[in-house]
């Protein structure tokens, strides 16, 4: 499905054929780059990223607003099949453009029609889900890369970088690996440790915040001191009546007065 629907880029009456993440012309044109990358996960899960980098010279000779028809052609043909499929459009520094597709599905046959343009063999070869896949680039263009990423590399033609990850580079190459595919997705993996991240963080600065503020005992407005009456004064009966002070907020009585000079409530 690649190669098809590279060679009618330029040819707007025909509509290419099948579902696929349309790799621009490089085709005709043999300039720019294809970059792309694979993950295999149990259970046929995948996930592909595929960058098309489109320089200068690619530019003059291509319609970019045709590309993107086809591309939007593509996404929604991927998506009657069951896949996932998005596009991005980035023009870089340097006068070039990207076009930046991500999908995912489920099956094999799924991920050598829309990522291997058909030109692939993906097959499962024992009960441990050991898996086999040879491809070879049916297009030709002047820089062309594949990455692998999968669970455990047991056997292959490509470089190994790291446990699980296995690339190409040169056009016109035949890749062909025997692997074990992923047993989880480590972009999940660091999606909840960074969830779990924030909350920590989340968490300590409430705690911190708590901590600073002060107590409520230490804000709260201390109530006026009882007054105290002289003792000397202090008669049988009542005992505001007896010192002469006022019942109320302690001042001091005229002898004869019915109401406080000070706060104005009646002398009991």
């Amino acid at each position: 499905m690649i190669a098809s629907s590279l060679r009618n880029v330029f040819a707007p009456t025909k509509f290419w054929g099948g579902v696929i993440l349309l790799l621009a012309v490089f085709l005709l044109s043999a300039c720019g780059s294809i970059e792309q990358d694979v993950t295999i996960l149990k259970n046929e899960k995948w996930r592909a990223e595929t960058r098309l980098i489109l320089d200068e010279q690619t530019l003059v000779m291509v319609n970019l607003a045709d590309v993107e028809r086809r591309l939007d052609e593509a996404q929604a043909q991927a998506v009657a099949l069951g896949a996932d499929f998005q596009w991005k459009k980035q023009v870089n520094d340097d006068g070039s453009v990207t076009y930046l597709m991500n999908m995912s599905g489920i099956g094999y046959d799924l991920l050598n029609q829309i990522v291997f343009d058909g030109a692939a063999t993906i097959q499962q070869v024992d009960e441990d889900g050991v898996t086999e896949l040879t491809f070879f680039p049916s297009f030709d263009v002047s820089d062309y890369a594949l990455t692998l990423h999968v669970g455990d590399v047991l056997e292959t033609n490509g470089t190994i970088s790291s446990k699980g990850e296995v690339s190409w580079n040169g056009r016109g190459q035949q890749a062909y690996a025997v692997f074990k595919p992923k047993s989880m997705d480590t972009r999940l993996i660091f999606g909840i440790a960074a969830a779990l991240l924030a909350l920590i963080l989340i968490g300590g600065g409430i705690l911190f915040l708590r901590s600073r503020a002060p107590s409520r005992a230490a804000t709260r407005t201390p109530y006026p001191p009882r007054p105290s009456f002289p003792a000397s004064s202090a008669r049988p009966g009542n005992v505001f009546e007896a010192t002469n002070y006022c019942h109320r907020c302690g001042g001091k009585l005229n002898s004869k007065g019915k109401y406080c000079p000070h706060c104005g409530a009646p002398v009991s």
